[in-house]
């Protein structure tokens, strides 16, 4: 039963699949609870971006720590993004990071939620905040709509099942 947890908690840590596939395997597949399932992937979630805001630091400072082209590149584009992320807009971009990850979708979640987090220099405990919020938003869809389609699946099957021993 402890294999699951760790699965479930590795899965979430893809990069495209995050939660958005860790929670269904968990409750399909490994046959962990709703509440066992959410808990493991939006942790598996959480701690990945937390990994990635301090890898990105780390990348970015080794980067720029080099006399090139590339760390001239990176550190122009950063601060540009930065201006124009601090400001009168800062609020709205944090409100929009956090339904950015919050969306279920492909490459919104929180791998390219940290990616963005970094490049708009919001710092770590903020960032992970955010980002944090946005994964648990995400949680909540990703659960109510893997329960919903179980249930729907297990309803018209046994109404299809019920229907043919009837005849």
């Amino acid at each position: 039963m402890f294999q699951e947890y760790i699965y479930t908690f590795l899965i979430s840590m893809t990069p495209i699949g995050e939660l958005r596939v860790g929670i269904p395997v968990a409750i399909n597949v490994y046959d962990l609870n709703v509440f066992e399932a959410f808990i493991f992937a939006v942790l598996g979630n959480i701690f990945v971006a937390f990994l990635l805001l301090l890898s990105f630091k780390k990348i970015f400072e080794y980067i720029v720590g080099k006399d090139n082209i590339l760390a001239r590149v990176i550190t122009k584009w950063k601060n540009r993004t930065e201006n124009k992320y601090l400001g009168p807009t800062q609020r709205l971009g944090d409100i929009l990071i956090v339904l950015f990850i919050a969306i279920p979708f492909p490459l919104t979640g929180a791998w390219t939620g940290s990616l963005i987090s970094f490049l708009l220099g919001i710092p770590l405990k903020k960032a992970l905040t955010l980002i944090s919020i946005g994964v648990l938003i995400a949680g909540v869809i990703v659960t109510l709509f893997t329960v919903g389609i179980k249930n729907i699946v297990w309803f018209t099957y046994s109404a299809i099942g019920s229907a043919t021993l009837q005849i």
